[in-house]
């Protein structure tokens, strides 16, 4: 009959316990970081494929669609700060009409962070042959702390792509 004891005491429970936590305190703050990453990545991606939306309805419809912040996901708003949602609208053709809101994206899908377009830019206007009105255009997507995560760039001829900036880059305007 064997006499070994099969097991673990409780010191080597009790230090293997303490080594994991120790591991566990160490790994948390780069998952977290690249949890926000991800979420930038993502939202980043979502932002633009609402610009390509955009831009095709522009084509698509040979009329000029804007892609703008919206409060209430039915009007655009004259705003720089665009993480309370935005919007694609097609442009109205006579006096009468009405904008015609194609597509929009709630503060919630947003996720937390915050997206500032380039000073006095309200709005991003496509024209019938898919250019963008106006000047490049850089929308700034930020963590809550100022942080500075991706950029999205609109080009005078309507295409956008999304940018990394160097980390430890500031975001424009002052942190909410």
């Amino acid at each position: 009959m064997p006499t070994d004891p099969r097991g673990f005491s409780l010191l080597e429970l009790m230090t293997a316990l303490v080594v994991s936590a120790v591991l566990m305190a160490a790994a948390a703050p780069p998952l977290a970081a690249l949890a926000e990453q991800q979420r930038a990545s993502a939202m980043a991606n979502q932002v633009l494929g609402l610009l390509h939306a955009g831009r095709l309805q522009a084509i698509t419809r040979g009329q000029t669609v804007s892609v703008c912040p919206s409060r209430d996901g039915r009007h655009c708003g004259a705003m720089d700060l665009w993480s309370d949602g935005m919007l694609v609208q097609v442009e109205p053709r006579g006096a009468r009409a009405s904008p015609q809101v194609v597509r929009s994206l709630g503060a919630a899908e947003l996720r937390g962070l915050r997206l500032v377009a380039s000073r006095g830019r309200t709005a991003v206007a496509f024209r019938r042959d898919g250019r963008a009105a106006g000047t490049n255009q850089t929308l700034s997507l930020c963590s809550r702390d100022g942080r500075l995560l991706r950029e999205i760039i609109v080009s005078n001829t309507g295409r956008g792509r999304v940018g990394t900036p160097a980390p430890g880059t500031r975001c424009p305007g002052p942190p909410t």
